[in-house]
């Protein structure tokens, strides 16, 4: 009975193991599009590369502090055609600033520092021909991992213990039921 019992509890903390991790590092997949950002009607995607694990690509949150690729891929046809000016900002303090001028390609990739754990924005500001202005601002979340991964492994932890308890005090209550 007891193993049984291990059994079922390593079989639902399975099912709950991968949202967790996924909660502090979001490795995407390669045709997956989950870091939208928008400016005005025209949407950029975003995706960053840390130096340490340049292989896993993260969207709102990068595990640790130090070197990293941030990269913008402009969907929007039009976004082509105007000026983008790009910021990586933390308070007051800019990190890295791509003045404003036209990516033909869509595309831009460039290196940053995250020196502090923190929260991070990229602000993109984009200009029309005719001069109207469209800004976005995405948030970043640096070195902080771990709160979001805490809070789901103590539900699984109560969702173990809780059902312990209803599956001893139903055998107690009457003997002749089934354990489940």
């Amino acid at each position: 009975m007891i193993g049984y019992l291990i059994g079922v509890l390593l079989w639902i903390g399975g099912l709950f193991a991968a949202p967790a991790w996924g909660a502090t590092e979001y490795e995407m997949e390669p045709e997956a599009n989950p870091c939208p950002l928008m400016a005005g009607p025209h949407e950029i995607l975003f995706s960053g590369y840390t130096v340490a694990m340049p292989r896993q690509q993260f969207c709102q949150e990068i595990t640790e502090t130090g070197g990293a690729f941030l990269t913008l891929d402009a969907i929007s046809r039009e976004l082509r055609d105007m000026m983008m000016d790009i910021q990586i900002v933390r308070d007051t303090v800019t990190l890295a600033h791509l003045p404003a001028q036209k990516y033909p390609t869509g595309t831009v990739t460039f290196p940053v520092v995250f020196d502090k754990p923190g929260t991070y924005f990229v602000l993109v500001t984009v200009t029309g021909e005719h001069g109207w202005i469209d800004k976005a601002r995405f948030p970043l979340s640096v070195g902080e991992t771990g709160n979001k991964a805490y809070f789901v492994y103590i539900l699984l932890g109560l969702a173990v213990v809780g059902l312990a308890f209803y599956i001893a005090n139903r055998r107690r209550g009457d003997p002749e039921s089934p354990p489940f």
